[in-house]
Parts: C-alpha cells; structure tokens; sequence
C-alpha cells in the first residue's frame, strides 16, 4: 500500500470474482500499514452483494488520475 499512496492512490478497487456477481467497489485503505499487500487487503473482506469471500484487489488508479492519457 504504502507504493500505491506514493502515487497518489489511496484506495483499492475490490471485485467481486463469482461468475453470478461482479461487484466492483472502491474501498478507502488509509487506515491500512504502508506494508500491507494490495492482494492481502482481499482477506479481509466480503462482497457486499452476494457474501463471498472471493474477492481481487488492486489499486484503484482511477482515483490517482492514473487512467488520463498523458500520464
């Protein structure tokens, strides 16, 4: 996390990997170690639409301004 916020990310984009779901939501990891793996953050959570546990993270670069062209 903490080469994530040195780019300007503060939050992970969680998915949802069931094949009936994909709920996708960015989650706020501020209160997270600078040490934490981006992956790691998926162990402790849960899709909030369907319950499961089967969950990806990555850093969620939209919110860096990393998705403008240019960059």
């Amino acid at each position: 996390l903490g080469n994530m916020r040195a780019h300007g990310v503060r939050s992970v984009l969680a998915v949802c990997q069931e094949t009936s779901c994909g709920h996708a939501g960015s989650i706020n990891v501020d209160n997270m170690s600078a040490d934490v793996p981006v992956p790691d953050v998926a162990l402790r959570l849960r899709c909030s639409a369907c319950g499961s546990r089967n969950v990806k993270t990555q850093p969620d670069w939209k919110q860096g301004g990393w998705d403008r062209a240019g960059r």
